[in-house]
């Protein structure tokens, strides 16, 4: 599943029109022309326009540039309380290292 999946390096800031220059949008695998735009929120999938019609238009879904947002908020917050996280376990070890010495 990750086979098209690009890597940015972490912490690269890059504009919204830089990163569609460069990484333009998926195509649907089952519609090679039709581009990835839509979120289906209930199956967490990605889709173009003609999956919705057919198999998706029962589905709540969003536009999937406002997912993307939210994504990248949610994420931005996890990675800061996971680095948080190993802060303090840095602090817990030394003051444990520091107690047998």
């Amino acid at each position: 599943m990750s086979r098209d999946h690009r890597i940015l390096e972490l912490g690269a800031k890059a504009s919204p029109d830089v990163m569609m220059t460069q990484f333009p949008p998926d195509k649907c695998d089952k519609h090679n022309s039709e581009t990835l735009k839509i979120y289906c929120d209930q199956c967490k999938l990605v889709i173009c326009m003609m999956c919705f019609i057919k198999d998706h238009n029962s589905h709540r879904c969003s536009d999937i540039t406002e997912v993307d947002d939210v994504l990248r908020k949610q994420l931005s917050a996890d990675v800061h309380s996971v680095v948080t996280d190993v802060d303090n376990c840095k602090l817990v070890l030394q003051r444990l290292t520091g107690d047998r010495q």
